[in-house]
């Protein structure tokens, strides 16, 4: 299930991976709904320069600490959903974990 190599998870239904480039405006898309936007940091939409900024910190983290914040992706479209992971708190030090940042619009149950 877990590759350390490469840093992925597989489930039945989803890839969890680290983010690329190309995840920019689907993130973008996910970011700036009011509904999710709203649990993120001050509750200001984020522009394209402060998600390019959280996916440099992103890839930064995963450097220096072998895990972080994954890209949720649909493992049959590759579609992008929202993201997951661990972070370590800046203040404390502390690993908090992260919970999902999902397209509202693209959720089927």
């Amino acid at each position: 299930m877990n590759n350390k190599k490469s840093n992925e998870i597989y489930t039945k239904r989803l890839l969890l991976r680290k983010f690329q480039i190309c995840d920019l405006e689907n993130y973008y898309d996910i970011l700036k709904q009011e509904e999710v936007s709203m649990w993120i940091g001050s509750g200001k939409r984020k522009t394209t320069d402060d998600l390019i900024r959280m996916m440099k910190s992103f890839e930064k983290h995963w450097i220096e600490n072998d895990y972080g914040v994954w890209a949720v992706t649909n493992r049959d479209t590759n579609e992008l959903m929202g993201h997951c992971g661990f972070n370590i708190l800046e203040d404390t030090k502390e690993i908090e974990l992260l919970y999902y940042k999902l397209n509202l619009d693209k959720l089927s149950f």
